[in-house]
């Protein structure tokens, strides 16, 4: 079996796997710990804006984003499963699963978030620019954007 990039000591294609499958059940846990503090408290929609520190342009950009998101991991998958069926290794395909997903995925908030977040802060400007007001609003939009994945199914 061939064995992945950097692992010098080899793994079996089940600890390959299951380390591959853990990396994402931990976010999904992460997620799920996270949940409470952005979500309201009794589950109104009311509670999003100023007042509860969320911006609601971020909440439909969540609400969206994390659709396409799904696409992007499935496409993964999909092309994990032609590798093998195609005859490649296990591990191989897994590797494939997870080169495809992290090109997409950051592709995708490339492509939708980061524009958006650098109306409030611009890409690379210098931290001690970044105003107490611009920090307070990124929050914010970071709350809201939270908040829009964290809902999203529930629309």
């Amino acid at each position: 079996m061939t064995q992945p990039p950097g692992d010098a000591e080899g793994r079996s294609v089940v600890q390959a796997a299951a380390h591959f499958l853990g990396t994402f059940l931990i976010s999904l846990l992460l997620m799920a710990a996270l949940l409470p503090l952005v979500a309201p408290r009794h589950g109104a929609p009311a509670a999003v804006g100023a007042k509860a520190g969320v911006d609601s342009r971020f909440v439909a950009l969540g609400r969206s984003y994390l659709p396409e998101l799904g696409r992007a991991y499935a496409a993964a998958w999909e092309e994990g499963a032609c590798a093998l069926e195609a005859g490649e290794p296990i591990d191989a395909a897994l590797e494939r699963v997870a080169v495809r997903w992290e090109r997409e995925r950051t592709a995708l908030f490339d492509r939708m978030v980061t524009p958006r977040l650098e109306t409030i802060v611009p890409e690379g400007v210098d931290e001690s620019a970044i105003s107490p007001a611009a920090r307070i609003a990124l929050g914010r939009a970071w709350r809201g954007f939270g908040f829009g994945l964290a809902t999203a199914a529930r629309r």
